[in-house]
């Protein structure tokens, strides 16, 4: 009981004011919208490039049927089988890491968890608890029965999040503005949180 008291009050003091989750959730959702609008263009541009070998393919067949030059006729085959092996390797289409349904069902724990993580602790089930601690600690947690948790590994993310002034988060409202946010943390923050509650 005393262990978990201590780690009641250690999660009550990492836990997310309600400006700096909705900053969470504004920089989740539209790296995940910007991921999906990347995934179409990706399958129009593999789409262009095998509608492109099949012509290759079709006029590389249809001279090779009607070479008799053998010299051309090897080196056809050749080109002829360069093109069946990159049209094999380009694959039949995008998949994406998550689905909507997936995605939104993590994003959910995450945006519920990082602004009360005490609640979502208190829930029996024994799958949120693992996840809880996954998300925020990413290395075991040293405790001293008398002296309680030791120095502690805060997930970087969660302490990045936290480092952002308060003020910040109203930049969220302004179009095309993320508040110290580059691209490679956001997509950080997506791909740890997402991974963490899966």
């Amino acid at each position: 009981e005393d262990l978990e008291d201590r780690f009641i009050e250690l999660l009550d003091g990492v836990r997310l004011d309600s400006h700096k989750a909705e900053l969470v959730k504004v920089v989740l959702n539209r790296t995940w919208e910007e991921e999906k609008e990347n995934d179409v263009m990706r399958q129009v541009s593999i789409e262009h490039e095998k509608r492109e070998l099949d012509k290759k393919i079709t006029n590389l067949s249809e001279r090779i049927s009607v070479t008799t030059d053998q010299e051309l006729l090897t080196i056809y085959e050749v080109q002829l089988k360069q093109l069946l092996l990159k049209q094999q390797s380009i694959g039949s289409s995008i998949k994406p890491e998550y689905t909507q349904e997936e995605f939104q069902t993590a994003s959910n724990v995450v945006f519920q968890t990082l602004e009360e993580p005490v609640k979502m602790w208190q829930n029996p089930d024994y799958q949120m608890k693992t996840t809880i601690v996954r998300m925020y600690f990413p290395s075991n947690l040293p405790y001293d029965i008398e002296q309680g948790f030791q120095t502690i590994d805060i997930e970087p993310t969660i302490k990045l999040i936290n480092s952002i002034e308060p003020t910040d988060s109203s930049l969220v409202e302004m179009p095309g503005v993320e508040p110290g946010c580059t691209k490679s943390f956001r997509m950080d923050v997506v791909a740890k949180f997402t991974q963490r509650t899966r």
